[in-house]
């Protein structure tokens, strides 16, 4: 992989893994089941790894990673680190639908 000196708020990265793309999942579900210090969801292919809400700043990353499936035995992971979404979703954006007098 190759690094260059440009800042990216929301790296990306992939590459492929040799188990089968259910044998992956199946991985990331035993992680969720076995540990509390971060918080991993799964939605089909997506998992998303998040720090606990207790523990959350508004600066705080989450991992998405898509599993995909190259053929029986293998797969490819995609993923990005990126902002928490949800930290721009509060009471500080309630002012847009405020009208102006």
């Amino acid at each position: 992989m190759e690094i260059s000196n440009k800042i990216v708020l929301r790296p990306r990265f992939s590459f492929d893994q040799k188990n089968a793309q259910s044998h992956v999942l199946e991985a990331f579900d035993g992680a969720k089941k076995s540990q509390n210090t971060i918080k991993i969801n799964r939605l089909d292919t997506h998992v998303f790894f998040k720090i606990p809400k207790a523990e959350q700043h508004f600066w705080s990353p989450q991992l998405h990673l898509e599993v995909l499936e190259t053929d029986a035995s293998h797969c490819k992971i995609k993923g990005f680190f990126g902002p928490n979404p949800t930290c721009f979703d509060g009471d500080d954006g309630g002012f847009m639908d405020r009208p102006i007098h």
